[in-house]
């Protein structure tokens, strides 16, 4: 009896939609958090902007969980120096999303 969902292929899809709908929330919100005045281009944060595109084109799956971690982790660094409190609770929202999708 095989238990695993993940040798049907209409779960698989469904993950998939799952998985790029976050994606591109958490690229969105990072774009949206570059745009509050007082936030500066700084790699923390507009490292969203890479990992998402690194999600989006399923290039590099191995290393993949590697950079939601890093966008985790690097987002909590940005989001302790924020100028701002939209930036700040922008960073916590992408800070969440990016552990949900480690």
């Amino acid at each position: 009896m095989k238990l695993s969902i993940f040798g049907r292929s209409v779960t698989k899809s469904r993950l998939h939609i799952i998985i790029g709908g976050l994606v591109f929330l958490v690229f969105i919100l990072t774009v949206a958090r570059l745009a509050v005045k007082g936030t500066p281009s700084t790699r923390a944060n507009t490292w969203g902007i890479a990992v998402g595109s690194t999600k989006a084109n399923m290039i590099l799956n191995i290393v993949d969980t590697i950079f939601w971690l890093a966008l985790f982790i690097i987002t909590i660094m940005g989001s302790i120096g924020a100028a701002s409190e939209a930036s700040r609770a922008l960073g916590g929202i992408i800070a969440t999303l990016a552990a949900t999708l480690l």
